[in-house]
């Protein structure tokens, strides 16, 4: 005697997408990686300033600026690990980028290079003053008397503190909630720093954690997001929690991070083989990739990637596929795969049992493969929504 099952495929197996996502049970199209040009560089790090108008860059020993993003000028020599940041001088906000002894700012008009007292990490801006880790012992908070360039020391001017051992170096410092948190190796440090050095402190929170990859933190709709080895972990001020999402386990080697539009973007590898720009929603808890890696991210109306001397926009109307494997209808015997249907404005579909696969070109409404196996693989390939798309096979009822 037999039976039939029908399953939604957007619920069973495990869901792999790719340009898309699942959005109110239907499939839609999402980001993917749209080329803009060359930029003859190879970046590690690159900053927008909306105020300023300016890209600035660095590719570890020269830094740049650019109008558009892809077009860019050589400024001056860098000397160091790159990070980017904004201030506010005589009133006006200029984009600053930072390379370890040496910086460099831009207004839009204007720049001006600087030469720091001290090997920088990496830093925020944080009222009125550059908080930063020193590039010789990552143990060691540094923070300027006023802006990037006063480095005067005094009472109510620049300093240092030395972070305890137990959480490991220091690897980023983000602007959270009005305090900063120090990302280290192992774990968060919260301080709070206003006023006058006098009234600086550090907190003691329970903010342990297994160890986190360096520029994954970022903050997004109230949260600090971060990658550690077992994944994708927030804080909310208070505790350390993991996330879980339909593309935990396929995440390794985490590159590079970035927020935009309420978003976490996490440049990384995929253990399934090549690169790729995972997309997060905090919103509803989905995720997606988008192909392609990335040396380094920024924000600018969008997500900008720069790898290899190209520049890429995340945008979308790009082609995507869905691939759900392992669907086995709730059985562990062999079925018969009757029918596919599809409901939308159609897509290709490619239906595999691991020994034989059947492609379908432009394909809605019913498709019957009528394919034998135990588990089957479904890859949807197409640029419109997907309403809907169940699967319909027989098995033999053993009882």
């Amino acid at each position: 005697m037999s039976v039939k099952i029908t399953v939604d495929l957007f619920k069973s197996g495990k869901l792999t997408p790719v340009g898309c996502r699942i959005c109110g049970g239907e499939l839609v199209p999402a980001l993917s990686a749209v080329k803009l040009g060359d930029t003859g560089n190879t970046f590690t790090c690159v900053g927008y300033s909306q105020s300023a108008g300016r890209y600035v860059a660095c590719d570890g020993d020269d830094f740049f600026v650019s109008s558009d993003g892809l077009r860019f000028i050589r400024l001056a020599d860098s000397h160091g690990r790159a990070f980017a940041a904004e201030e506010v001088y005589e009133g006006q906000i200029r984009a600053v980028m930072f390379g370890g002894t040496s910086c460099f700012t831009h207004t839009g008009t204007q720049f001006v290079t600087y030469s720091n007292p001290v090997d920088l990490y990496c830093g925020v801006m944080h009222c009125g003053r550059l908080f930063a880790i020193d590039a010789q012992n990552r143990y060691l908070l540094r923070w300027s008397a006023s802006g990037v360039k006063n480095w005067e020391e005094g009472m109510k001017g620049a300093g240092s503190l030395v972070l305890d051992p137990v959480r490991g170096p220091a690897s980023d410092i983000l602007s959270y909630g009005g305090t900063l948190v120090i990302v280290r190796k192992y774990g968060l440090t919260v301080a709070k720093m206003y006023g006058s050095p006098e009234n600086f402190s550090v907190y003691a929170t329970d903010t342990d954690c297994d160890e986190i990859y360096e520029k994954t933190a970022r903050t997004v709709l109230g949260r600090l997001y971060f990658y550690t080895a077992s994944g994708l972990k927030y804080f909310d001020g208070a505790v350390i929690r993991g996330v879980k999402h339909r593309l935990s386990e396929d995440i390794c080697a985490p590159v590079c991070s970035e927020e935009y539009g309420g978003n976490y973007f996490l440049c990384c590898s995929k253990k399934t083989g090549g690169e790729a720009v995972l997309v997060y929603s905090p919103e509803d808890g989905e995720s997606y990739f988008a192909d392609g890696g990335a040396d380094c991210m920024c924000a600018c109306g969008g997500v900008r990637i720069y790898r290899g001397g190209e520049a890429f926009k995340l945008d979308g109307g790009g082609e995507y596929t869905l691939t759900a494997e392992g669907i086995d209808f709730g059985t562990d015997g062999a079925k018969t795969l009757l029918s596919l249907k599809l409901t939308g404005e159609g897509a290709d579909v490619c239906v595999s049992n691991g020994r034989q696969s059947i492609v379908y070109k432009r394909a809605r409404g019913v498709i019957r493969p009528r394919l034998r196996g135990r588990s089957f693989t479904v890859e949807v390939r197409g640029t419109a929504k997907v309403r809907s798309l169940t699967a319909t096979a027989e098995a033999v009822n053993e009882i």
